[in-house]
């Protein structure tokens, strides 16, 4: 920022020494350059510095924490700890900003700091949610509990399937859990339903492959 300042300064003081005007007065042009200077660089310190300076390096903390790989990634966890737990308190925040940052960390493997922002959205918005966002939060919420099955996360399926009934995740987990509870066949046949929505091939001959392992041990 301060680069800005000089910048703005050096660019004031050029324009008095160059203008052609002979009647205007240098020290009087630099004189209310310096005063125009120094007020903003004043107003920057006292009024706009000290919360916005903390809000950029988090940010900054964030992006770096999404890029990094996972050993270079926990020097900015605090940062990007604070940062989260300051976002998911706003009063004013939208489940688009939150569900931007749940899926940064999805994507990175950080399930914990996903299912956290997550849950926020749950909490706040879960009336309005579909159940595709459902879905993806029962998702991390596995993920994160060590792929453990727990009645919250059983309802939570329950309602991604109740509103998105073809969700290809909620069904596999569904099953997933279902088979926990020794009831191959209808694991089998959420599964199976699960293969047409899938989107990709990997996807489909991975669930087949599961399906047919749980087949043979059900035989």
């Amino acid at each position: 920022m301060i680069y800005f300042f000089l910048t703005l300064f050096f660019g004031f003081v050029f324009y008095s020494i160059s203008t052609k005007d002979s009647n205007s007065n240098p020290l009087l042009i630099l004189f209310f350059t310096c005063l125009i200077v120094g007020s903003a660089f004043f107003v920057y310190l006292k009024v706009l510095s000290n919360n916005n300076l903390a809000l950029v390096e988090q940010r900054d903390s964030l992006n770096l924490f999404i890029k990094k790989d996972v050993l270079n990634r926990e020097r900015h966890r605090g940062d990007v700890e604070i940062l989260t737990e300051e976002l998911i308190q706003k009063e004013t925040v939208e489940a688009g900003e939150l569900y931007i940052i749940a899926r940064q960390f999805k994507v990175i493997n950080e399930y914990e700091l996903s299912a956290k922002v997550f849950g926020a959205i749950y909490s706040k918005f879960g009336a309005e949610l579909d159940g595709d966002i459902l879905a993806e939060y029962a998702q991390v919420l596995f993920l994160s509990k060590g792929r453990d099955f727990d009645e919250s996360l059983n309802k939570l399926l329950d309602d991604a399937l109740i509103k998105s009934p073809n969700n290809p995740s909620a069904l596999t987990l569904k099953g997933l859990s279902i088979l926990e509870k020794n009831q191959p066949e209808q694991t089998i046949k959420l599964w199976e339903k699960a293969l047409q929505f899938l989107s990709t091939e990997q996807e489909k001959d991975n669930l087949k492959s599961l399906i047919e392992t749980v087949k043979n041990q059900k035989n």
